[in-house]
C-alpha cells in the first residue's frame, strides 16, 4: 500500500499489523470451543457463525486449524471487527481469559 506523502497518511506498522491478526485469530480459536447454541447467542455476523460451525465440525486437527485462520480472516475484513469482538466479549466473560 503505497500512501502518498501529501495526505498525511503513513504506512500502518508491519508488527502492529501481526499482533492485530494475531489476536483476532485466538479470539476465533477461543469463539470454536463454545457450543453452536452459545455461539447463536452472540449475534455474529450470518458468514462468521456459518464458517465457524463448519470448522468445528472438521476432524482433523490441521484442517480445523486452518478453516478458523479463515473465519479470523473473514472477521477482520468486516468493517465494524472491533465492535463485533467488543460485543462478545461482553456478552461471553469466559472468553477473556
Amino acid at each position: 500500500m503505497n500512501f502518498p506523502e501529501s495526505e498525511g497518511k503513513q504506512r500502518p506498522n508491519k508488527s502492529a499489523i501481526k499482533r492485530e491478526i494475531a489476536l483476532i485469530v485466538e479470539f476465533i480459536f477461543k469463539l470454536a470451543k463454545l457450543t453452536p447454541k452459545q455461539l447463536a447467542q452472540l449475534n455474529l455476523p450470518e458468514e462468521v457463525y456459518r464458517e465457524l460451525l463448519n470448522a468445528v465440525a472438521l476432524k482433523h486437527a490441521g484442517a480445523r486449524a486452518r478453516h478458523l485462520k479463515y473465519v479470523a480472516g473473514i472477521l477482520r475484513a468486516d468493517e465494524g471487527c472491533q465492535e463485533i469482538i467488543a460485543a462478545v466479549l461482553a456478552k461471553t466473560p469466559q472468553l477473556r481469559k
